[in-house]
């Protein structure tokens, strides 16, 4: 595919075009947002989010406590982990376009596979909980155990 120095070449190119148009529409689609400037670029937010999903790290803390201790060099400004993870989760939608773009082009079909937990009560009230009880059922996620449904998406380079 790419190494680390290609795909970040690529991502800062689109973002180069991209970035202006992206934070207008932020600006518009919602204007109570209150948006607080971050040290790090776009391009390095998803950078440092699609390098995650190509590593070899099975969670994201210890390939950010990595990226802090060995890879400290590469980015001026890394925030705690915290913050990146609110940074990432808030430009899901750059990642999104980034994404498509990238893919449009690519003869085979790739599939972006996710899922994200549907809690329906604390795990202390799973003996009382009753109203979803015939579909609900202990799970586990990446953030530990919760007792819900799961909810997954699958998308395709076309959305």
């Amino acid at each position: 595919m790419f190494n680390s120095t290609e795909l970040f070449c690529l991502i800062d190119d689109f973002f180069l075009k991209f970035e202006t148009t992206y934070w207008n529409f932020l600006k518009q689609s919602n204007r109570s947002l209150r948006i607080r400037t971050a040290h790090l670029t776009i391009s390095e937010i998803c950078f440092i989010a699609i390098w995650y999903k190509c590593s070899h790290f099975n969670n994201f803390k210890a390939f950010f406590i990595w990226l802090k201790e060995d890879k400290n060099h590469l980015f001026k400004y890394l925030p705690c982990y915290q913050r990146m993870i609110h940074l990432i989760n808030m430009h899901q939608l750059a990642l999104h376009a980034l994404h498509v773009v990238l893919m449009k082009d690519q003869g085979t079909q790739y599939l972006w596979i996710d899922s994200t937990t549907l809690p329906v009560c604390k795990n202390q009230r799973i003996q009382r909980h009753k109203s979803l009880a015939k579909i609900a059922s202990r799970g586990k996620s990446s953030m530990g155990w919760f007792y819900g449904c799961k909810l997954h998406i699958a998308m395709n380079q076309f959305g």
